[in-house]
């Protein structure tokens, strides 16, 4: 069990009603019925002095993909591939500071999905959930919440970073419309609170666009880099799979909607 794992249990218990289950059902997350700041953040805290482990920078642009025999191509992690995408688009343009993904907490289950980097120092923690995501808004905030006290307990966050993001396409939060007001509320508590500023950002691009950037991604991997589809193994799903590392090139249809200085705000 990682420690996420560790908090939503000890968060929602053995709750019978899907209503109460704030973090894990479409129920709860619609009845906004989310316990206090106080109580999540000592939950949060209590959980995460049980681990420690150093914190390891990387940038990684290579990802999966995969397809049916004479089907068309598609990420095989969609979120994965839209972190590495973020993070090509950002290479040169992220005035912030420096854009890294993957940031390893705790054994090979904690990793931070993107942070921004100031002269080797961590000023922003950001949470990547793609379209499809069944982790509502409130886990995800959590999520950050839990890695900054990871990260601060191993001594690799200084207790000056307080900037959190949750970065997600304009249509997850129309996925969870219903309660976002709730949460907004709860950010603003934790805030006053504690100082932590939790923001909510969005992507505008749709997971049309975001599909005919792997097609045509798939295609100069083949044709200008001569990359080959291998045949898969041990599955159904798909019959071929690919690693790609794209370029600027192969991005640049997607390009504007991933830059930092273009998140919108929700």
């Amino acid at each position: 069990m990682n420690t996420m794992e560790e908090i939503v249990k000890e968060l929602e218990g053995d709750a019978s009603k899907a209503t109460l289950r704030f973090l894990t059902t479409q129920s709860g997350w619609n009845a906004g019925n989310f316990e206090t700041p106080e109580i999540v953040w000592a939950t949060i805290n209590k959980t995460v002095e049980k681990q420690f482990r150093p914190l390891n920078p990387a940038t990684r642009h290579s990802f999966t993909v995969v397809k049916k025999a004479g089907g068309t191509p598609w990420a095989y992690r969609g979120e994965e591939a839209l972190e590495r995408m973020i993070i090509l688009a950002n290479k040169l343009n992220c005035a912030n500071g420096e854009l890294s993904n993957q940031f390893n907490l705790h054994g090979t289950k904690e990793n931070v999905d993107l942070v921004i980097r100031d002269n080797n120092t961590v000023v922003e923690l950001i949470e990547l959930k793609p379209w499809d995501s069944a982790d509502n808004p409130m886990y995800a905030v959590v999520e950050l919440l839990k890695n900054l006290q990871l990260g601060k307990q191993r001594g690799k966050f200084g207790n000056d970073l307080q900037s959190l993001k949750l970065l997600a396409p304009i249509s997850y939060y129309g996925k969870y419309s219903k309660s976002i007001a709730d949460l907004k509320r709860f950010t603003e508590q934790i805030a006053k609170s504690h100082g932590i500023h939790v923001s909510l950002k969005a992507l505008d691009i749709s997971c049309s666009q975001f599909q005919r950037c792997i097609e045509k991604l798939c295609i100069r991997m083949q044709e200008v880099h001569k990359l080959a589809w291998t045949k898969a193994r041990n599955t159904t799903r798909y019959d071929f799979m690919m690693t790609v590392t794209p370029n600027q090139i192969d991005i640049s249809d997607i390009r504007e909607c991933l830059l930092y200085r273009n998140w919108k705000e929700v």
